[in-house]
């Protein structure tokens, strides 16, 4: 009896292969900066996946102006998200999930005007939720080993 509670227990308890970022972000959202156009994200379970999907930039003919991936790998101990861009640029970032929900993803960035053998861009991007409704979304740039603020976003659930 002990052995099927405990085997319950195991199966019910969330993993993090269930994909914690959804939980945390999944719908359509509409994200705008000072001075930009409001731009509408929709997050949502790849199927069939354990990968989460984040479509950006969706354009009123409902294509996107990029795509990320967002997963866990188990092996390696950490949430990865990979981001391509419309336009040629990619994003190689891995993350963390701090205990109040706030989620910081950092790595290279490599724009696709970049000129052939220059060293990537790294950044660090962090989303917060600041209530049931609303991500704010931070941006900097690590800058000869100092992270340098770029502004950043705020998103609202649709």
């Amino acid at each position: 009896m002990l052995a099927s509670l405990a085997l319950v227990a195991a199966v019910a308890a969330p993993a993090k292969s269930s994909n914690a970022f959804l939980n945390d972000f999944a719908g359509s959202w509409r994200c705008s900066a000072k001075g930009e156009p409001p731009s509408l994200w929709r997050i949502g379970r790849v199927s069939g996946s354990r990968w989460a999907r984040v479509d950006w930039g969706i354009r009123p003919d409902g294509i996107p102006s990029g795509s990320a991936f967002v997963g866990y790998i188990p092996a390696r101990g950490i949430w990865i998200y990979r981001d391509f861009h419309g336009g040629g640029s990619y994003a190689n970032m891995h993350g963390t999930r701090a205990s109040d929900g706030t989620w910081t993803w950092s790595g290279p960035f490599y724009p696709y005007s970049a000129s052939r053998g220059s060293a990537p861009l790294t950044g660090r991007i962090t989303w917060r939720r600041s209530d049931a409704r609303h991500v704010l979304r931070t941006f900097a740039s690590l800058e000869h080993g100092r992270l340098v603020p770029h502004g950043g976003d705020t998103c609202t659930a649709q």
